[in-house]
């Protein structure tokens, strides 16, 4: 992102880092959507994946490998309680911390 401000130093705070190609506007989450499960199927990955999967891993990745506490994820999120939001990251209290330790790969 570095890189790409210092490319782009005309850059005015109020233009969209990601341009729509078909406007002036921003890209939408629909449009990011669509992207998503296009490089999914080329990858081949199985499953449904969009916006949502994203959001969801940066989320679980925060709280388990870096320790974001729950209320900040919650306020991210727009979440109304971290209980929310641990139900959304799939983090039951009955899952053995040793699973959380596993590498993506």
């Amino acid at each position: 992102l570095k890189a790409f401000l210092t490319e782009n130093q005309s850059l005015k705070d109020t233009d969209f880092l990601f341009k729509s190609q078909k406007g002036k506007g921003a890209l939408t989450s629909k449009s990011v959507g669509r992207l998503i499960k296009q490089w999914a199927k080329k990858a081949p990955i199985e499953g449904h994946y969009g916006c949502k999967s994203l959001q969801k891993t940066f989320g679980y990745q925060q709280r388990v490998q870096h320790g974001v506490g729950l209320d900040v994820l919650s306020k991210i999120f727009g979440h109304n309680s971290p209980a929310d939001t641990k139900n959304y990251l799939g983090i039951d209290k009955d899952t053995p911390v040793s699973i959380h330790e596993n590498e993506i790969v």
